[in-house]
C-alpha cells in the first residue's frame, strides 16, 4: 500500500472525528460501504478523485484539505466545524436552511 493512501486515509480519519461523524454516518454521506470507508482510512485502499471529492463534501471541506497533511489540530477543528454547520444546512428543510443562512451572515457582519 502506497505511503500517499495512508496520509490520506490518517486526514480523512481526524476530519471525520474531530466532525464527531462515524465511519459509517460518513460512507452513507459520501455514498461508499462502510467497509471501503474503514479500508480507505486504514490507508489499505485508494480512492478515485471523484470519491475523495464526494467523502470531501460530506465532511463540508474542500478536496485539496484532504492533501494537506501537515495541518494543525486548531485548523481540523474549524474545518470539522464548518463541516457540521454545513450538515445542518444539507440536512435542514429549506425555511430552516434560510434561517441558519441569515444567523451566519448577521454574525458574520458584526
Amino acid at each position: 500500500m502506497p505511503d500517499i493512501y495512508q496520509k490520506i486515509g490518517a486526514r480523512i480519519r481526524a476530519l471525520r472525528t474531530a466532525a464527531g461523524m462515524t465511519q459509517v454516518g460518513l460512507a452513507d454521506q459520501a455514498g461508499v460501504t462502510a467497509v471501503f470507508m474503514c479500508r480507505m482510512e486504514s490507508g489499505v485502499k485508494g480512492s478515485s478523485v471523484l470519491t475523495l471529492e464526494r467523502v470531501a463534501a460530506a465532511l463540508g471541506v474542500r478536496v485539496k484539505e484532504l492533501f494537506e497533511f501537515e495541518k494543525m489540530d486548531s485548523e481540523t477543528a474549524a474545518s470539522a466545524r464548518a463541516g457540521r454547520v454545513a450538515g445542518m444546512v444539507m440536512d435542514a428543510d429549506e425555511g430552516l436552511a434560510e434561517k441558519i443562512e441569515t444567523i451566519v451572515e448577521t454574525l458574520s457582519s458584526s
